[in-house]
């Protein structure tokens, strides 16, 4: 039993990482098994001494070892564990286990560990509430996964506030420590003031009034986004709760102030999903027309939104899981084990979730565990995974084309990037034969690079080249021989070895390369380089 082999902290990590040689433990599945049954155990000392070896693997194993924290911390907060054991040493080691699992979770991971830590919350335990609501606590406080926390704020915010009024008092007090831990992750210094009024509204109906009425004489200046808004959702629907008439065209215009300063209508979720449909049945309730009158102001705000966000949907966590093996094996990267696959997939499904299609969190998400030696590999693969989800996640709709007349000569949709930057996603190119078109735009934003991928028939949609023949006039033509004759350049072109010769000088002839059926044509001084331009239009017509 691990209990005979080790005495201490210091003779579990050196008989893991020394005599062992765990220096991968999450591959080494019977010593996972050994220190499992061991945390499980009947034996006090022997329990002890297997929760000790889980934190330490908590601590040092690498990026393996990660979906095994989830399953510890469903453990830990299952009503059957370890956290209200009646031996205090097992008590004590199963909260200190918590401290390594929260510090290694890493941003993405974060909704995934707040499932278990929700049902802690919600436990007929008071040791376990405890337990989950200073998890959530450590989480809000990391500067690693207070990113993760504020993106998820709108379902946080919930599950600890219905805990301030529990009868345990040790639950009770953390509730209200740990919702001013979580209010702070707004960081907007405008809402800061407020805080301690929105808590206090939870815990006494009294305050809503006070608070709504400043906040709606509040000048807002700081831009407002999804975290700042999941904190005043909770104040705002417990205010339309009231059958007070005031009190809601209050909300009303709190709701059109915070919405004129949200930049993106993707961080107005929190206020779409819930407080939107109690903006919608107030104003059927409502009599006073100009109270009626600012609500529909408020509606017709949040409504903009609302159809940006109906563009977003969900991807199940198999979808992922598709995509990521996919992409893996185009690239040649080796099998990832299966815990592995469905601990990265629910991260990206996270990410879906909150929409956040930004490729920084996408690669700390997935780069740390692909064994590959390559850089850029590894994150073509990240990239790949990123633009295909975002891809199936938004809700397409045919757009109404212009009226025009005439075949279609191509009606696609497309993703366009160069080496690590993204120049186009889920872009729509729709042309008709005969019509012409002019590409415009600055520098650097992928014209070019766009033409060329057309050329090469590398434009996902675009017809084929035994269907329709693209040629891309280059601006530049590098490298060119200057010791080859205009007649020679064009002859060296593999494309135009087999035309006739009749054929190439007749067209340079109608592009202006004078008489080139003299004698001398095929010793003309002039030189393609000179002829440089011409000579590359030529040849692309002839290759017409």
């Amino acid at each position: 039993m691990l209990r005979s082999l080790v005495g201490s902290e210091m003779c579990i990590r050196d008989r893991l990482y020394g005599d062992a040689g765990w220096t991968d433990p999450p591959r080494s599945t019977s010593a996972l098994a050994q220190i499992s049954e061991a945390a499980s155990a009947r034996d006090v000392g022997t329990r002890v001494h297997g929760l000790v070896a889980q934190k330490l693997l908590s601590q040092y194993a690498g990026p393996g070892f990660e979906p095994e924290l989830l399953v510890l911390l469903s453990h830990l907060m299952n009503e059957h564990g370890v956290l209200f054991h009646k031996a205090k040493p097992v008590r004590e080691a199963a909260t200190e286990l918590l401290t390594p699992i929260t510090t290694k979770i890493r941003p993405a991971a974060v909704p995934l560990a707040l499932a278990p830590l929700y049902d802690g919350v919600s436990s007929r335990k008071w040791e376990i509430q405890a337990g989950a609501l200073s998890a959530i606590g450590r989480l809000v406080k990391s500067k690693k996964t207070k990113v993760g926390v504020a993106r998820e704020l709108r379902s946080v915010i919930p599950v600890v506030s219905d805990q301030m009024s529990c009868t345990k008092l040790q639950v009770a007090e953390l509730a209200v420590e740990t919702m001013r831990e979580v209010c702070g992750v707004c960081g907007n210094k405008d809402l800061a003031p407020f805080v301690e009024q929105i808590i206090g509204s939870v815990i006494s109906p009294d305050v809503v009034g006070s608070c709504v009425h400043a906040l709606a004489s509040t000048v807002l200046v700081q831009q407002v986004d999804a975290p700042a808004l999941a904190v005043v959702e909770p104040l705002l629907l417990r205010a339309l709760s009231l059958n007070q008439t005031a009190m809601r065209r209050k909300v009303a215009v709190v709701v059109s102030n915070l919405a004129s300063m949200v930049e993106s209508a993707l961080d107005a979720a929190p206020f779409v999903v819930r407080v939107l449909p109690a903006l919608r049945a107030s104003l059927e309730r409502l009599s006073d027309l100009e109270a009626k009158s600012v609500t529909a102001t408020a509606i017709q705000n949040l409504e903009q939104s609302e159809i940006t966000l109906s563009r977003y949907g969900v991807l199940s966590q198999s979808a992922v899981e598709g995509v990521l093996c996919e992409i893996c094996t185009a690239h040649q990267v080796p099998a990832i084990e299966t815990p592995v696959v469905e601990f990265v997939a629910g991260m990206c499904c996270g990410l879906v979730g909150a929409r956040a299609f930004e490729e920084k969190p996408w690669v700390e998400c997935i780069l740390p565990f692909l064994e590959v030696e390559s850089d850029e590999v590894a994150k073509r693969v990240c990239v790949g995974v990123l633009e295909s989800c975002s891809f199936k996640a938004v809700r397409r709709e045919s757009a109404a084309d212009l009226e025009e007349e005439g075949e279609d000569l191509c009606n696609c949709e497309f993703s366009l990037a160069y080496a690590a930057k993204t120049l186009a996603t889920n872009t729509r190119l729709h042309l008709k034969k005969g019509k012409r078109y002019g590409l415009c735009g600055a520098n650097g934003c992928g014209k070019s690079t766009l033409l060329r991928a057309i050329a090469d028939g590398q434009l996902e949609g675009f017809p084929p080249p035994n269907e329709l023949r693209a040629i891309h006039l280059e601006q530049d033509t590098q490298a060119i021989d200057s010791e080859l004759t205009l007649l020679e350049f064009v002859f060296a072109e593999p494309m135009c070895g087999g035309l006739a010769r009749e054929r190439v000088v007749a067209f340079l002839c109608e592009l202006g390369f004078g008489d080139l059926n003299s004698d001398s044509a095929g010793s003309n001084p002039g030189s393609a380089g000179e002829a440089n331009l011409g000579a590359h239009v030529g040849l692309s017509l002839i290759h017409i």
